[in-house]
């Protein structure tokens, strides 16, 4: 008889147990998840001489394409670029940012080739892109 109360309260519970907790697929602890982003790639410079002393600061912008509300802080966004560093001069050629506020920056190296860098940026199923040209 005991078992059979025990088993009736254990089939009670199991509806409110939260199949969509943390380290589950579309658990959502900080607000509205994305369905497809916006992302934007900007640079305070638009041409860099080969030079280890110059640098450009890119700035990503993540925005929901519906709502146009910014990611939700810790927004993973990758970066890549074709030529030049990502944070220091002889860098890697890739980095991953978080976004705070819907924005992320990273300092942006040009290398020693010569050329035009094609940044691109990715996030949330959103591309983004910004050309830098190294002289």
């Amino acid at each position: 008889m005991l078992r059979l109360a025990l088993l009736a309260c254990a089939a009670l519970a199991l509806p409110a147990c939260d199949t969509d907790g943390p380290g589950k697929p579309g658990y959502n602890h900080a607000g509205p998840v994305i369905s497809k982003a916006v992302v934007t790639v900007s640079s305070n410079k638009a041409t860099l001489p080969v030079s280890t002393d110059s640098f450009a600061i890119l700035t990503v912008t993540v925005t929901d394409s519906a709502t146009g509300a910014p990611a939700r802080d810790l927004t993973l966004v990758l970066m890549t670029t074709n030529i030049g560093a990502f944070g220091f001069f002889g860098g890697p050629n890739e980095t991953t940012l978080e976004t705070i506020g819907g924005r992320a920056t990273v300092v942006f190296y040009p290398g020693d080739a010569l050329g035009v860098a094609t940044i691109r940026a990715e996030a949330l199923g959103g591309v983004g892109f910004t050309e830098i040209r190294i002289r």
